[in-house]
Parts: C-alpha cells; sequence; structure tokens
C-alpha cells in the first residue's frame, strides 16, 4: 500500500513560533519583575514593612493582591505582545 504524503509545513513552522513566543514572555516577565522590584517594592515598602509588624491580615491580603495583580497584568501584557507577533509572522508569509 502506498504511503500519502500531504502537503504539510506545519511541523517546522511550530516550533520556531513556540520560541518566538517564549522569548516574548520571558522578555515581558523580566521586565515586569525588574520593574516591581524597583518600582513597587520602594513605593510600598514603608505600608508593608508597618503592615507585616502590626497588622498580619493586611499584610497576607496586601502580599496576596500584590502576587495577582502581576500575574494578571502579565498575562494581559503576553497576549498582548503574543497575538501581536502571531498577526505580524502571519502577514508576512507568503502565499
Amino acid at each position: 500500500m502506498p504511503r500519502q504524503t500531504t502537503d504539510r509545513k506545519a511541523p517546522a513552522d511550530r516550533p520556531a513560533s513556540s520560541w518566538g513566543v517564549l522569548v516574548i514572555e520571558i522578555a515581558v516577565y523580566s521586565a515586569m519583575v525588574a520593574a516591581y522590584l524597583l518600582i513597587v517594592l520602594r513605593a510600598l515598602r514603608p505600608l508593608l514593612l508597618s503592615a507585616e509588624q502590626h497588622h498580619r491580615i493586611l499584610y497576607g491580603v496586601l502580599s496576596v493582591l500584590l502576587m495577582l495583580g502581576q500575574g494578571v497584568l502579565l498575562e494581559f501584557l503576553t497576549s498582548l505582545l503574543v497575538g501581536r507577533f502571531r498577526r505580524a509572522r502571519r502577514d508576512e508569509a507568503p502565499g
């Protein structure tokens, strides 16, 4: 029985696309962590230290909210950038 062949280019395209998405996610996450450490923690340091010493429940709530906020912002930015990256690749593709 002869083998059926198909004209698929998907296996060669998928790894490159996945690597591009991974690079974007790493770049965005690195920038966010740096900004988080430099801006948010410096600005909120007095509040967080006071809450940690005097109001443990408030400190816990603030810490969780900061983590959730960073996660939501990361997801939003990476989704936005990955969507633009995929559109740009699709527009560049011949055909």
